[in-house]
């Protein structure tokens, strides 16, 4: 018996062996597959950069080099900083065209400042010191002075000066004097931008001294300000008094809680910028002609505001500089009680009972968070009728999210007005149809689904219900579903909604067979290319595709946007079928729809390799 099993040994160690060997041969296997399809989006993107310096329009040239810098930083990050220099320039040759005094243009300042930005989070992302001197290189133009299109263009000054402060606090985490030098810099220029109570919380953790010091210096430059016209400096001081002052003795070092690290200004600066936000709020006054009635704060000859109030109360700034203390009541009553009564007394002469508004406020968002549906249904019996439907709504949703098909039938029925209960009883219907599909009764749910109008609507619940069932391991009825849902889908598309619907027919399938994914793609491609090239047609009479005889690549038209929902799908099945995915973008015959699908193909398996795939494996 000892001998039979010391010659088992051997065997044993054997077959361990070699399920070692097989398990280690198809991890490389796969790490030779990935590296494979790597290879190939490197390839492919250097095609997408040799197209994109061929882009007439040098808001596409810049998305095409950021993006590239970003997907190649961590193989080359030389490379990659070039990129970013050819966006940068490529963003300031699009700036140094606009014409701030052509208000009927294209608006030229909104599409820098968003590609600007862009641009300035995906270098940020990698170096913040660089987005920094882009930041400062690309300066948008300053408008007229009065100009009402500078605020509609959203070229506020303090634009900038939050974008510097965003930058910082990416920049504090491997370099915090750096930041602190160049926050205070931004200090001494009068910026006060919300972004440094984040700085703040970001050098608390990294530098505690040079936290310190930063928030005493906003401290000093906030009480020298006039809180009542500065608004950036009047949001800046509010933020920081919400969290309250830092406990007394406390180090704020690796013993601090979580709490006091949150608390950010030392006690006796805390107090004495309470103090004189204070004032500045008890400085209000009414304007002539103005009156206060109860309910309807400021509201008056100059007519009202968001939220009820006169466009004005007193000086510029004053009803804002109230409710501000308004919402800091809390941290008043405790730290500066003595003060309580005179706060509320000037939010009384304005119409405004603070406790109970911020009562009802806190108790009604409990009670739609935490509270059952009874609770809800019996406050929503006496609340006002502007939060009334909400309330109830809002019953209906919990009870269908607990399994209560029938009472949330029953309150949307009761209680909704029509358009909240058609759509709820449309999420009632689906979820129906769903726990009939995964209790295997579809045909007794066909006649419903016949019923369903539109066709879109259909598909999305057809595709909805083989998701489930997908799931649920039933892939035989998943694939009849979607097969059904593919007939509806090969109809020629009459909205940008049933053209969505090929992306959601093709998400689905990518689960359970990747091939039909692109069969539900390509009738959608087709359509697309017939609607650009009907739009080349039409640009600049019925509708306003492109610019410059060229579409952007991001935003500014429904075509352009369906052509990235498209384009991001064909990401996603790349990692599965990459030469499938490349095949269904150069269906596109526009360049610029090509480049948007090769670069979203790109994207999806260099940065969805990193990150683990959002696409499962095919059932089978």
């Amino acid at each position: 018996m000892t001998l039979k099993r010391c010659l088992a040994w051997p065997l044993i160690v054997l077959s361990v062996f070699s399920q070692f060997s097989v398990v280690l041969a198809q991890d490389q296997d796969q790490v030779a597959e990935q590296a494979a399809l790597e290879k190939k989006a490197l390839d492919l993107l250097d095609r997408i950069i040799a197209d994109g310096r061929s882009l007439r329009l040098p808001e596409n040239r810049a998305r095409v080099q950021f993006s590239a810098g970003d997907l190649v930083w961590q193989r080359d990050e030389k490379r990659a900083r070039g990129f970013f220099a050819e966006a940068a320039a490529s963003c300031v040759e699009m700036i140094s065209a606009i014409d701030v005094t052509n208000r009927r243009g294209d608006n030229q300042i909104q599409v820098a400042s968003q590609l600007r930005q862009e641009m300035l989070m995906v270098v940020a992302h990698r170096d913040p010191e660089l987005a920094l001197e882009f930041l400062r290189a690309t300066r948008l133009p300053t408008p007229p002075q009065n100009d009402p299109a500078f605020m509609r263009g959203g070229r506020r000054p303090e634009q900038d000066a939050n974008l510097e402060a965003t930058l910082l606090v990416q920049l504090a985490a491997n370099d915090p004097k750096l930041a602190l030098k160049l926050a205070e810099e931004a200090l001494d220029k009068g910026e006060f931008s919300g972004r440094l109570v984040q700085l703040l919380t970001q050098l608390q953790d990294k530098d505690k001294a040079a936290a310190d010091k930063l928030a005493e210096k906003i401290a000093r430059k906030l009480r020298s300000e006039n809180l009542l016209t500065n608004q950036s400096a009047r949001s800046l001081a509010t933020s920081l008094l919400s969290r309250g002052p830092r406990a007394g003795g406390s180090d704020g070092g690796s013993s601090a809680s979580s709490s006091t690290s949150a608390q950010l200004l030392e006690a006796t600066a805390y107090r004495d910028l309470m103090e004189g936000l204070i004032a500045a709020g008890l400085s209000v006054t009414q304007s002539a002609g103005q009156t206060a009635t109860p309910g309807r704060p400021g509201a008056g000859r100059g007519g009202r505001g968001p939220g009820g109030f006169g466009p004005q109360f007193g000086q510029n700034g004053g009803i804002g500089l109230l409710m501000a203390l308004q919402s800091l009541l809390p941290q008043i009553d405790k730290n500066l009680p003595g003060r309580s009564q005179a706060v509320r007394q000037k939010l009384k002469e304005i119409g405004v009972n603070a406790d109970a508004r911020g009562a009802a406020r806190s108790e009604l968002n409990n009670l739609t968070q935490q509270g059952s549906v009874d609770a809800i249904l019996q406050a929503a019996s006496t609340a006002a009728p502007d939060i009334q439907n909400r309330l109830y709504l809002q019953a209906a949703r919990k009870a269908l999210n607990e399994g209560s098909v029938e009472r949330a039938t029953q309150i949307a029925t009761d209680h909704l007005n029509p358009e909240m209960r058609k759509a709820m009883l449309q999420e009632v219907d689906r979820q129906k149809l769903v726990k009939a599909a995964l209790e295997n009764k579809v045909e007794e749910i066909r006649p419903a689904l016949a019923a369903l109008r539109p066709d879109e609507e259909r598909i999305n619940v057809l595709t909805q219900m083989a998701t489930a069932v997908g799931q649920a391991g039933n892939r035989k009825l998943a694939m009849e579903l979607l097969d059904e849902a593919s007939g509806l889908a090969g109809r020629r598309a009459e909205n940008y909604a049933q053209l969505e619907a090929h992306v959601k027919l093709a998400h689905a399938y990518a689960a359970l067979d990747p091939a039909r994914s692109f069969d539900a793609l390509q009738p959608g491609i087709n359509q697309i290319n017939e609607m650009l090239s009907a739009a080349t047609l039409l640009n600049g009479f019925e509708v306003r595709v492109f610019k410059d005889g060229e579409m952007p690549l991001q935003g500014g038209s429904q075509l352009s946007d369906i052509i990235t929902s498209f384009a991001r799908e064909l990401g996603s099945l790349a990692r599965l079928q990459f030469d499938a995915a490349q095949a269904a973008a150069e269906k596109f015959q526009r360049p610029e729809a090509r480049i948007i699908a090769h670069l979203a193909i790109a994207r999806g398996v260099l940065e969805g390799n990193r990150a683990g795939s959002e696409t499962t494996p095919p059932a089978r």
